[in-house]
């Protein structure tokens, strides 16, 4: 499956997100032990999680649309969004995978979502992490890459959030989840929000 992934993968993308592909592949393995997933899951997260991010905007809508899912308003103003589902799509229907938490994991990688497992959080945490990212620094991500996996979902978002990057609510409620999973006392609006999510 993987030599086959990967050809899909060079066929999609063009050299420079083929590249990013195989670095948060290098990063979900790294940090796979860590969150307890098994490596080689973690190795197809990584290569998936981006496979079709360079198609059109149709092309998302057609295939959720074929599977039988209804974008929300935010997915129809930006299809970019559904990549990671498409992703899941294409990973369940044309190459086997049958693991729902691997498939749930591609779905939430851009966004988060509340009550994400280990899995997504490696995969939401890698994508971030990878070592091409231009708006992170190499003491930054060994910093975070040496916290608790709940720990690392907080320093990314507050990371994104200093660099001016507009939280989506499923963003925040995932946050939100972070704190409560990390043991830190909640305010009561976040209190309200983990509430909403749940």
């Amino acid at each position: 499956m993987r030599k086959r992934l990967l050809r899909f993968i060079r066929e999609q993308n063009s050299v420079e997100r083929y590249e990013h592909i195989l670095r948060v592949t290098a990063t979900c393995r790294a940090l796979a032990p860590r969150f307890s997933v098994n490596p080689a899951r973690a190795e197809i997260l990584g290569l998936a999680h981006d496979m079709v991010r360079e198609w059109p905007d149709e092309k998302f809508l057609q295939l959720v649309n074929e599977h039988g899912y209804i974008p929300n308003a935010m997915e129809r103003e930006k299809p970019l969004l559904l990549h990671g589902r498409c992703a899941a799509i294409l990973l369940r229907r044309d190459f086997g995978v049958r693991n729902r938490s691997m498939l749930r994991s591609l779905e939430d990688h851009t966004l988060g979502r509340w009550g994400m497992d280990l899995t997504g959080i490696l995969l939401f945490v890698s994508d971030y992490l990878e070592p091409g990212r231009k708006y992170t620094t190499p003491e930054f991500r060994e910093r975070v890459m040496n916290l608790s996996p709940w720990e690392m979902v907080l320093a990314v978002n507050e990371h994104a959030k200093a660099r001016g990057k507009k939280k989506s609510p499923r963003t925040h409620q995932l946050h939100v989840y972070a704190r409560k999973m990390a043991g830190l006392e909640l305010s009561g609006g976040e209190r309200a929000a983990l509430q909403a999510g749940g």
